[in-house]
């Protein structure tokens, strides 16, 4: 199965639904999606972000926290250092 096929095979979510999902805001999603650190679909007007790429966002910082360091998302730091 191509990789794009599997990034979307439990579907995709809007983003207002992502940002209930994963608890952060609509700006943040929309950052990460304008500097390409999370992958979506532009149906029409909509964007719809893979169920699967929200739950690597998850992980990641899960990781982190478990690691024990309370940092955030890597893509965060990422965006951080870019500005």
């Amino acid at each position: 199965m191509e990789r794009n096929e599997r990034m979307v095979e439990d579907g995709a979510v809007d983003v207002s639904e992502a940002c209930r999902f994963t608890g952060v805001g609509r700006s943040f999603l929309y950052s990460l999606m304008e500097a390409g650190r999370l992958p979506y679909l532009k149906l029409g007007k909509r964007r719809l972000i893979p169920r699967a790429e929200l739950r690597r966002l998850l992980a990641e910082s899960l990781k982190a926290a478990r690691d024990g360091e309370p940092a955030p998302p890597r893509a965060l730091l990422r965006l951080r250092s870019e500005t």
